[in-house]
């Protein structure tokens, strides 16, 4: 039986401890290469949609920067 009560209490223990570790601010998200491909990924991006002809443009619904 007190084994069963252990787990049974063990279980939501672990579950908050886990959530608090979740939401806890896990600094720079990105670290400066990152950053750098980023910027290289969105220029080459702004390079391929100026290459496109005007009237054959896709219209996505992604966000715009």
């Amino acid at each position: 039986m007190d084994l069963y009560l252990l787990l049974l209490l063990a279980c939501p223990a672990v579950m908050g401890v886990m959530m608090w570790m979740m939401m806890r601010p896990s600094g720079s998200r990105f670290d400066s290469q990152d950053r750098e491909e980023i910027t290289q990924l969105r220029s080459e991006v702004d390079e391929l949609r100026a290459q496109q002809p005007e009237g054959n443009e896709r219209h996505t619904d992604h966000a715009q920067r």
